[in-house]
Formats: C-alpha cells, sequence, structure tokens
C-alpha cells in the first residue's frame, strides 16, 4: 500500500477521492468480506427454518424494526414522508424516512418482501461501509503494520465490555454475586457500547438502518474535511448536501456533524491555520442542517403529534474507556507526541473526535448522546495507531495479544449474539412465524381496517403491527403517544386488571391476548367481544361494544 496521499492543494475533489484511487484488490475483499458477514445471518436463517414456517427476514428483537417494516408499506402511499403510523391517533406526514422510501419502492418495483430488500441493501451498504473506512484510515495513517491492525480494530474490535456481556450469556460467574453485583448490574443501568446498535462496526455491520446513517456520515466528514484549504462554491454545495442528506436520515447526526466542524475549525484557528472560506462552507452546511431541524419541527408540530419526551441513558466517561481501552491507553502513552507534531490531518482527527466526545458526554441536557458517537471509532482509532507510530515500537507478538485481549472479546460476544438470532424457536415471532402465527395473521389482516385499533403487549407488536392494516394502541417507545401510561395500562389489561370497559373506552377494536395470558377467559362470552381466531399462540378478539 502506498503513504498517505497528497492531493493537489487546489483541488476538494482530489483530496476526496485521494484515499481511493489505486485501491489494491485486496480492499474489494474487504468489501465482498463485509457483505458476506451482514448477510451470513440472514442465510442460515432462512436455511434453518422448518417447513411451514415463515422466516420474516428480521433477526433482531426490536421495535424500531417494526417500525421499518411499517414504513416500507406507507411510503407507497404517503411518499417520502409519512405519517405516524405507531400511534393511535392520526397525525399528520412529518417523518422523513429516505432510506424505506427507496427500499420500500424497490420492493414494490420487484415484487420482493421488503424485510429481505432491506436485508440485501445493507449487504451493499456494509461493503461501502468497509471500504470507506480503509479508505480513512490510508489517508490520516503511514502504511505499514499499524495501519494494518488500526483497520482491524476498527471493522472488527469492541472493548473490554465483551468480557462483561460474555460473561453474562454464558453464565459463568452466575454463582458470584459480588460478579453481578459490581460489575453486571451497573451495566443495566447505563449500557455499555455493546448494547448499542451503531457504536462498533462490528455491530453496525449487522444493521442496514445504521449502516446507512454511517455510510452518509463518513462521506460527510471526508467532504468537509476535504475542502478545508482548497474547493469553492460548488464543493461547499456538495458538503452541504451530503450534511443535509445525513440529517433528513438521522437529524441528530447532523447536529453530531456540525459540533465535529465546530471544533476542527476551533482547532485550526487555534493554529493560526483559520480560512475564511472553511469558515464559510461550514456556516452553509450548518444552516442547511439547521435547515432540515427546523423544518422537521414544523412538520411535527403541525401533524399534531407532541413532543416526545424519551431520553436515551447516559454514556459516562468510564462506558468511553471501557469501550476504546486500546485507543484511550495509546493516547495517553503518546497522545502528547502526536498532538506536538501535528500537520493539517492530525489535527482534524483531534476536532473530529473532540467534537464526537462532546455530544456523547453532553447528557443529560442532550436527549441522544449516543449519536455523538456517529463515525467517532474513526478519530480515535486514527490517533491510536499516530500515537504507536510516534512511540517508535514494532508491533510483535505482544502487542498483538494486547491488542487481542482489549478489543477481541466484543467481536466473540457478537458472533454469539448471532447463534442465539438464528436459532429457531416458536416463541420468536419476530423472526420465526409458526403455521399458528400466520393464521393469527391471515384474521388480522382480513379483520383490521384503515379506521381500527389494534391492542397487542409485548412483544407480539413486532409480528402483528407491520400486517395490521389500522393503528396500534400501543407500540414503539418513541413513538407512541403518552407511550408511558399507555404501556402500563396495557400490562395490567393483559394481566386481568383492567375495568371491564377498558377495551370500549380507549376505542380499541382488536385484540390480541397471548395464550395464557389471565385476561383471555375474561374477555371469552363477554357481550361486544368476539373471538376472531384462536389456536395454541393467542386469541385475536374483535371489540363490537356492548349492546
Amino acid at each position: 500500500m502506498s503513504e498517505r496521499p497528497d492531493p493537489p492543494e487546489d483541488s476538494a475533489l482530489a483530496a476526496f477521492r485521494a484515499p481511493f484511487v489505486g485501491m489494491p484488490r485486496g480492499v474489494w475483499a474487504l468489501a465482498a468480506g463485509a457483505a458476506l458477514l451482514h448477510m451470513a445471518p440472514v442465510w442460515i436463517a432462512q436455511a434453518s427454518t422448518p417447513d411451514g414456517w415463515v422466516f420474516s427476514g428480521i433477526l433482531t428483537q426490536s421495535p424500531d424494526y417494526m417500525q421499518y417494516r411499517v414504513w416500507m408499506q406507507q411510503v407507497l402511499d404517503e411518499g417520502m414522508v409519512v405519517s405516524n403510523g405507531l400511534t393511535p391517533d392520526p397525525t399528520g406526514r412529518f417523518l422523513p424516512v429516505l432510506l424505506y422510501w427507496i427500499l420500500g419502492h424497490l420492493a414494490a418495483w420487484g415484487g420482493w418482501r421488503p424485510e429481505f430488500v432491506y436485508q440485501y441493501a445493507g449487504g451493499v451498504l456494509a461493503a461501502i461501509l468497509a471500504v470507506l473506512a480503509w479508505g480513512v484510515l490510508r489517508r490520516f495513517v503511514p502504511s505499514g503494520r499499524p495501519r494494518s491492525v488500526a483497520l482491524a480494530v476498527l471493522l472488527v474490535g469492541g472493548g473490554i465490555g465483551g468480557f462483561l456481556r460474555l460473561a453474562e450469556m454464558t453464565g459463568v460467574f452466575a454463582s458470584v454475586a459480588a460478579f453481578d453485583i459490581y460489575l453486571l448490574e451497573p451495566t443495566r443501568l447505563v449500557p455499555l457500547f455493546e448494547d448499542y446498535r451503531q457504536h462498533y462496526f462490528v455491530n453496525v455491520f449487522f444493521d442496514t438502518h445504521f449502516l446507512f446513517i454511517w455510510v452518509l456520515a463518513t462521506l460527510s466528514v471526508l467532504a468537509f474535511l476535504a475542502g478545508r484549504g482548497r474547493g469553492g462554491a460548488g464543493w461547499t454545495a456538495v458538503t452541504a448536501l451530503l450534511w443535509g442528506v445525513t440529517s433528513l436520515a438521522h437529524v441528530y447526526t447532523g447536529l453530531t456533524l456540525v459540533s465535529i466542524g465546530v471544533f476542527v475549525l476551533l482547532l485550526d484557528a487555534l493554529d493560526g491555520r483559520f480560512r475564511r472560506a472553511d469558515l464559510a462552507r461550514a456556516v452553509v452546511s450548518v444552516m442547511t442542517v439547521a435547515g432540515v431541524l427546523l423544518w422537521m419541527l414544523a412538520r411535527q408540530r403541525a401533524s399534531g403529534f407532541p413532543m416526545p419526551r424519551w431520553r436515551e441513558p447516559l454514556i459516562l466517561p468510564t462506558t468511553l474507556l471501557l469501550a476504546f481501552p486500546l485507543q484511550f491507553a495509546l493516547l495517553a502513552w503518546r497522545g502528547g507526541a502526536v498532538w506536538r507534531h501535528r500537520d493539517d490531518d492530525t489535527r482534524a482527527l483531534f476536532g473530529w473526535a473532540l467534537g464526537c466526545l462532546v455530544l456523547t458526554l453532553a447528557g443529560p441536557f442532550y436527549p441522544y448522546p449516543s449519536r455523538g458517537t456517529m463515525t467517532l471509532a474513526y478519530p480515535l482509532t486514527a490517533l491510536a495507531a499516530l500515537a504507536w507510530i510516534r512511540g517508535g515500537r514494532r508491533i510483535g507478538g505482544p502487542a498483538l495479544l494486547t491488542v487481542l485481549v482489549l478489543t477481541g472479546s466484543t467481536l466473540a460476544w457478537r458472533m454469539g449474539v448471532n447463534v442465539q438470532r438464528v436459532a429457531v424457536a416458536d416463541d420468536k415471532p419476530w423472526s420465526y412465524l409458526t403455521p399458528d402465527h400466520l393464521r393469527i395473521l391471515d384474521a388480522l389482516e382480513t379483520a383490521s381496517s384503515p379506521e381500527s385499533v389494534l391492542l397487542a403487549g409485548e412483544p407480539d407488536v413486532l409480528w402483528l403491527v407491520p400486517r395490521n392494516r389500522g393503528r396500534p394502541w400501543v407500540a414503539h417507545f418513541f413513538l407512541t403517544s403518552q407511550w408511558d401510561r399507555r404501556a402500563a395500562e396495557a400490562r395490567r389489561f393483559f394481566d386481568g386488571e383492567a375495568e371491564p370497559s377498558f377495551l370500549e373506552d380507549r376505542g380499541i377494536d382488536l385484540a390480541f391476548v397471548p395464550a395464557g395470558a389471565p385476561v383471555g377467559p375474561m374477555l371469552r362470552g363477554r357481550p361486544g367481544v368476539e373471538v376472531v381466531a384462536d389456536n395454541a399462540v393467542g386469541t385475536l378478539f374483535r371489540v363490537r361494544g356492548t349492546p
């Protein structure tokens, strides 16, 4: 591999393209490997599905995936900006869903199931992200073993939180009370990076949604950095467009780009490298993000849907140290030397990292601190590689073993998670639908209408809502209005503790009651309530009101 590319000073496009010019064949193999890594669990699940069952195409027990499935249907009728279909009260259209607009129409055009279009699109995005990751390190880190090790850490590494999650998964310390009290219990209060879908590449590679956002965010940062000291109005337009599209994909990631841009320019100014053209480009890009944000706020207010009050858990400094132990250790060792011998690119890395870290640690005042971590792995890993180079040490066996110990447990844990997710079971209807689940879904599709309201509990909403033609009474912690109250009332209903007229009073037309729920026998024979479908997984009731 060549040394760090040195693009022409007057060409922003050349600076942007330089890391990717003359890519060796190994990079294409890397891209193919990333795509195969993404698709492997899907293919294994497909091949494992018993006769008569249906694999949904989804392996993750998350309400977000239910949301994506609903969006891919909504866009066919509503366009790229959709209404909130996961709350019982009708709303105006205010949710921009660019990715799902593309995937939904692609699925309709090809006659394919949207869930599988989603997964195959993830394979393509995984390949693109792997190439981008290689290009980022090629730009900032000289060729040699440090760059190669950095790439491995970036793509499949993690932190020492993986040891804790592996211990929890295997139960190896289940009998040691102190281990649970002092190590595992704190991570249930404040999640580890392993618990998020978007922090590590090793998790992102299996998640189409965040693959899309990571690709856009990476391109946005690279475009901004390529324009420093070069490029004119055209490149400003390109940068602003990328920042705007990224904000449409997820507005909080747009705010992360703003923070990165601010800190990169701040360090440039402190180093006497301030350029008015760079400030102008940043201002235009920031105004684009602000415009998207204000447009979204205006659409949300006009929609009638109240501003959600849900906030993410805090990310603490100790969480970051557990997440990137190798990177922070190397920066503590030789980070000062890297800063003292900085050039424009190295200074940009420091600004990039600071921009991410400030938002990551901005909770509780910032409602989405996890979006501060978007792209954080790039500058931290590149700076750690530069710190190792400054230390003048060769990467031998002991060093590689240290890297493996500090970063390898997350990959091992993730593979264990994948094994659990592809395992066939009749109690995982978000992934595997048995014949009984399919009969309930067919009955629901027939009984529901665009005006009907469905009540189902967790996790049944995950497989019922995407096939429901009406609206759910409670479904998603962020998109269901008054989520806390509705979720609590739903739990009381299924436990048989709600008032007899609960369904009628809430305007609920259909209710799915899982087998064994206390409320099931109470509903049978009740005036105004009839059975639509009944089998081993549960009963679908229709509420017609008390005569």
